[in-house]
């Protein structure tokens, strides 16, 4: 395995403007491409493995819930099933109540005079 190169890169300008120019220096190193493919695929490795871990404490903390609702947990497509029926009913019992509405104001709309009372 070969170890990365590092290097360092001076600038110092030269001539009557130097001092007036910026002189800094610098230090890069180079690693192979397979060095750096190992590197990532070892962080990429060990992001999964704390996902899993966060996963599976999530699992093991929630499962004395699921255990103590079981039986409830079982039977919310019923529940879901009568919400839905009794909505369908409510609705249903509305437009007949809205249709009734309707035939009376048609009622009490057309020509026909309605009896007074004299008393």
């Amino acid at each position: 395995m070969t170890k990365p190169m590092a290097q360092t890169v001076r600038f110092q300008p030269q001539g009557p403007f130097s001092p007036y120019l910026p002189q800094f220096t610098y230090t890069y190193s180079y690693s192979p491409p397979e060095k750096r493919v190992k590197v990532a695929v070892t962080h990429y490795l060990l992001r999964a493995i704390v996902i899993i871990e966060k996963i599976i404490r999530l699992l093991k903390s929630t499962t004395p819930f699921f255990e103590q609702y079981n039986h409830i947990l079982k039977q919310l497509p019923n529940m879901y099933k009568m919400i839905k029926l009794i909505q369908e009913v409510q609705e249903a019992t509305e437009t007949e109540q809205n249709q009734l509405r309707e035939r009376k104001e048609k009622r009490s709309t057309s020509g026909e005079s309605k009896p007074k009372l004299f008393i």
